[in-house]
């Protein structure tokens, strides 16, 4: 494992000195940290290093030593850089209220957005009874899987037409990941139904009717609930910082701040049964994504970000920075 990140940090060091940028701009922890601190050691205060944190993953919540940990280290990386973009508000207030970032230097740009184009409603009769439940994610715990299993089951007891599909690569390496010897005995006992990594995840949406995603994890904005919601898949998910700034509540999908099982069964019954209402928020969520969500329109908004900061955008390319 650190042969494999001193072979990135050299790697990316060549990129760099090799290409010599006018913009460097990193997501997630690791290349924040290796890009932010080599651009200023290889180029010195020149270049425009803007940073996107998109969630603080498994580490997210409490203060342990491992969190202390990442945040010592976003802290100097972020230091060094122009601007810091979050993908929900609540991530950003977090970081400003532990002076990781200060509130002049950073800004929200809420999610990655999606192909609206791509990820599409189908045209089927949604007025039937519910057809399938779906989990889609790395088999993590913090993502959701236990609760899942555990309404499926439920849900089967109540009504055994309905069925349940996790799409997804087991993270057994992970410390947070479910064993196959679980996932294995949810499947022979007919509780869930497991279709691995899906290389097409328009594809994932098809004939599905509910998202359950109930991550506890440290998301940005979680991309598969943007798809789903495009596709008109009505996601619920677990009440926390990235909600507010994607679903409301009973319009767009439902925020759960109960995930008992008894909760959820009672929900997916409650849609079960007034499928007029499970359509209705379906063509919001629908909705709701191409006005604000489209994938377009969030470039547009990365790149005003460039231009904020000296940068000239052409369509073949950059130029270098504007010079006062």
């Amino acid at each position: 494992m650190i042969w494999r990140e001193l072979w990135a940090f050299f790697r990316l060091a060549h990129t760099i000195r090799e290409q010599q940028p006018d913009l460097v701009h990193s997501f997630n922890i690791r290349p924040i940290v290796m890009g932010n601190l080599l651009t200023r050691l290889l180029l010195g205060a020149e270049p425009i290093v803007i940073s996107t944190v998109t969630g603080m993953g498994y580490v997210a919540g409490g203060r342990s030593l491992t969190r202390f940990f990442v945040d010592k280290l976003y802290s100097v990386a972020l230091g060094l850089g122009n601007l810091t973009i979050f993908q929900n508000n609540s991530d950003r207030e977090e970081f400003c209220e532990w002076r990781i970032v200060s509130d002049q230097r950073s800004r929200v740009i809420v999610g990655s957005g999606v192909d609206t184009t791509r990820f599409v409603p189908e045209t089927r009769d949604r007025s039937k009874s519910l057809q399938r439940v779906i989990y889609v994610g790395r088999l993590l715990w913090q993502k959701g899987f236990r609760e899942f299993v555990e309404a499926a089951r439920a849900m089967k007891m109540v009504d055994d037409g309905i069925s349940f599909d996790v799409f997804g690569e087991l993270a057994e390496n992970h410390p947070d990941g479910v064993p196959r010897s679980f996932l294995e005995n949810c499947i022979g006992k007919g509780e869930i139904n497991y279709h691995g990594f899906q290389e097409t995840p328009e594809e994932i949406y098809q004939n599905a009717d509910v998202l359950l995603f109930l991550s506890s994890y440290g998301e940005g904005v979680p991309r598969v609930v943007l798809e789903a919601s495009a596709s008109g898949v009505v996601p619920v998910v677990r009440a926390s910082g990235w909600v507010k700034d994607v679903i409301k509540s009973g319009e767009s999908g439902f925020v759960l701040g109960n995930c008992g099982t008894d909760h959820i069964v009672n929900l997916l019954t409650h849609l079960n049964e007034n499928r007029e209402e499970l359509r209705r928020i379906s063509e919001n969520a629908r909705r709701e994504m191409v006005s604000r969500f489209e994938e377009d329109e969030i470039t547009v908004d990365y790149l005003n970000i460039y231009r904020s900061q000296g940068l000239e955008v052409l369509e073949d390319g950059w130029t270098d920075r504007k010079r006062a």
